[in-house]
């Protein structure tokens, strides 16, 4: 330890001698360097004596005609100097590394500037014992500033909390003594008074006077600063926060009432809580009270509402007692309005008039109805009956009188209609009946005093067509009556109307239709007719054999409307004949015979030749045709079987009688020669193929010529046409 003070004064030592050196200058025994800056600004520094016992620093200093502000305190300044204090200027706001190490001194007030304190700047200052910080605001302190021997010194501050939260200054949070502590709390209640404040000194070996100037007693929050004089000669001023409280002003709301549609009272109250002898003079306006009731408001209970805002600067009133506005039920008078209704119906829903209603109501809008009495009933008859009313609950209204009124019962209408009725032309008009609507009671037509009679201008004789029925005559004490006229129908009698039966032969014109007429009355007949009927049938002249319907229609009268009985057209079959006028006595072989029957009908005709060796019979485009091949006698038959429509004719026969002709004729063409034997077709000298056909024109044979002559066999009789070479040949076989 003692090497390591050895080397630190040599520092020193050597340090010194450097500084001697720096300064710029002196005065007052006090050495300046000039600092860098717009402002003329110097430090403290070093010089060529050391400094000694008591140093006091000035603010500021003169040289050469400049004043110079003091700021700082250099590196090393007073270091191992043999100080015993030294007082700062208030401008001072740096204190150097190494300053004051090693000095003598005993305590020391850092002015409220200072913002920032080197490195070891108090290091080994074994005597310092009480460091005084007059700033709001701490200085940043570098590292070891007050490193060696400062268990037993002190740190007096204005907030040990802020200063112990300070830079570096948590290093000594143990040794941070707050210059006065305030004892009470910072809150108070106004009381008219200023408030009385406690605190205790910390600086327990100094004597200490307090004063302050400008404490408010108002509401609010405040700050001002103590002065603290101590006996030691340090005067410190100490901030100081408090807040006065509003005293608290009950309001006592009384209660009110008024009728309901009435406006409101004047709302009355009462204060407590006014200090020094105070009053509502202190109030910035008046206490402003309000109820949620208007003239249109319900019965019933409105709390009274207290506007809390904030009426004066040391007071704020509070509801201690709430209050109502009772809205009571107005008196009015009740009147059952006069009412009408018919005989026989029930008793109409009956209405009011009221007098005294309010806001500007026209009904008390009931919560319970009216109990209304009368001795009219719907069975009641037409008169004058009193109305009586009583009860009733309304929310806001008070009955205090009824007044009755009348109920009319008048006649109820009865509408009495002739019954319409039908009758055919020619009868006598039946009795007329009514139709009753209206009424009442389950009354009937025996309630009537006198009964309805009806008349007519319509006799038996009148035509046809549509006559007034027309009621009248009726009494009756409960209904008014009116009238309806009904209609009474004559309708046309009726005719009836038959048409007579005919029968013709098919192909025949129809016959002249007739009919007969039965149901004619007033003795009247045929004459009475004005449009005679038609006649339709769809059969005609050519109509198929069978019946057809006889079908009148359109016939018209005055008084009579037609039924039509249906006549019938009977067609019966019509008789026929064949006509024949041809002579089949002498045809040769190998002739075609047109066969040239008919029938009288225009129907077919059909022919029967029996087996034989001579001819045969077909047809080709519904002709018939004898095809004659060969020599003898033969009977032929024409026929015709009838249809729907006509009967068969009678058959008739002639003879077929054929003689010997040529059975080879050539039909065209020179070569080859054709010719016959027996059934075998003879060809010689062909040289391209030949053709056989049947007389329909269809191919029986399609033979290729081998060589002279080629033989050609059939398989039965007929006549044949042989081509060949451009050439054809007709050839009958046997």
């Amino acid at each position: 330890m003692k090497t390591f003070r050895i080397g630190l004064l040599a520092i020193a030592m050597l340090w010194g001698s450097i500084a001697s050196w720096g300064y710029d200058f002196e005065v007052d025994g006090i050495y300046y360097n000039v600092n860098s800056g717009a402002e003329p600004t110097v430090s403290v520094t070093s010089g060529d004596a050391a400094y000694q016992g008591h140093v006091s620093i000035p603010e500021s200093v003169t040289y050469e005609g400049i004043t110079y502000t003091v700021t700082k305190i250099g590196d090393n300044a007073f270091s191992y100097d043999d100080i015993t204090s030294v007082d700062l200027p208030s401008t001072l706001v740096n204190i150097g590394t190494g300053a004051f190490q090693y000095t003598k001194i005993t305590s020391i007030i850092f002015p409220e500037k200072l913002n920032y304190i080197g490195a070891l700047a108090f290091d080994n200052c074994e005597q310092l014992k009480e460091v005084f910080l007059l700033g709001d605001e701490y200085p940043a302190l570098y590292s070891y500033c007050f490193e060696r021997n400062y268990f037993s010194r002190k740190f007096y501050v204005k907030d040990k909390d802020k200063c112990s939260k300070t830079s570096r200054w948590y290093w000594y949070e143990d040794a941070i003594v707050q210059y006065v502590t305030f004892d009470n709390s910072n809150e108070f209640t106004y009381t008219g008074q200023v408030p009385e404040v406690n605190y205790t000194n910390n600086l327990t070996f100094y004597e200490l006077n307090m004063q302050t100037e400008n404490m408010q007693k108002n509401a609010g929050t405040h700050t001002v600063n103590f002065r603290a004089r101590y006996s030691n000669g340090l005067e410190v001023d100490i901030p100081y926060t408090y807040t006065i409280n509003q005293a608290p002003l009950a309001v006592e709301i009384h209660e009110a009432e008024k009728i309901y549609g009435d406006p409101n009272p004047s709302l009355t109250y009462t204060l407590t809580g006014f200090v020094n002898n105070e009053d509502e003079s202190v109030f910035r306006k008046p206490l402003q009270l309000s109820v949620y009731c208007f003239r249109g408001s319900d019965v019933g209970e409105y709390p009274i509402n207290l506007n809390t805002e904030d009426y004066a600067e040391n007071y704020k009133v509070y509801l201690y007692k709430q209050g109502y506005l009772r809205v009571k039920k107005a008196p009015i008078t009740v009147k059952v309005n006069d009412q009408t209704r018919l005989y026989g119906d029930s008793n109409p829903q009956f209405t009011f008039s009221f007098e005294g209603l309010k806001n500007d109501d026209t009904t008390p809008n009931l919560t319970v109805d009216f109990k209304v009495s009368t001795t009219a009933k719907a069975t009641s008859e037409v008169g004058i009956y009193d109305v009586t009313a009583s009860g009733g609950v309304a929310k806001n209204y008070e009955f205090t009188e009824f007044q009755g009124g009348k109920l009319f019962v008048t006649q109820a209408p009865l509408i009495i209609e002739a019954q319409s009725s039908t009758r055919t032309y020619g009868s006598e008009n039946a009795p007329f009946k009514f139709i009753y609507s209206g009424f009442k009671n389950n009354d009937t037509a025996t309630s009537l005093t006198r009964l309805p009679e009806a008349t007519t201008d319509a006799t038996a004789a009148s035509d046809a067509g549509s006559y007034s029925i027309v009621p009248y005559g009726a009494e009756a004490k409960n209904y008014n009556i009116s009238y309806k006229n009904g209609t009474l129908t004559v309708q046309k009698a009726t005719l009836l109307a038959t048409v007579g039966n005919v029968s013709r032969t098919y192909g025949e014109k129809n016959p002249d239709f007739t009919v007969t007429y039965s149901g004619f009355v007033n003795q009247e007949d045929e004459s009475e007719i004005l449009i005679r009927p038609q006649f339709n049938c769809k059969a005609g002249q050519w109509t198929d054999v069978g019946s057809y319907p006889i079908v009148a229609s359109g016939a018209e009268a005055t008084n009579y409307t037609f039924n039509y009985q249906n006549g019938v057209l009977t067609i019966g079959k019509a008789t026929q004949e064949i006509l024949w006028e041809q002579d089949l006595t002498d045809i040769r072989t190998g002739t075609q015979v047109e066969l040239t029957a008919t029938a009288t009908s225009g129907l077919p005709i059909e022919y029967e030749l029996g087996a034989n060796d001579v001819a045969t019979v077909y047809e080709a485009n519904g002709t018939y045709y004898l095809d004659c091949y060969g020599v003898g006698e033969v009977y032929i038959k024409a026929k015709q079987q009838g249809n729907q429509n006509y009967y068969s004719a009678v058959r008739l026969s002639k003879k077929l009688v054929v003689n010997d002709g040529s059975s080879i004729g050539a039909v065209t063409g020179d070569a080859p020669l054709i010719t016959v034997d027996k059934r075998i077709i003879k060809v010689n000298g062909a040289k391209a193929q030949i053709q056989v056909y049947d007389t329909t024109g269809r191919l029986v044979k399609n033979v290729s010529p081998a060589g002279k002559l080629t033989l050609i066999e059939m398989a039965k009789p007929g006549i044949f046409i042989v081509h060949t070479q451009s050439m054809s040949s007709k050839v009958v076989l046997r």
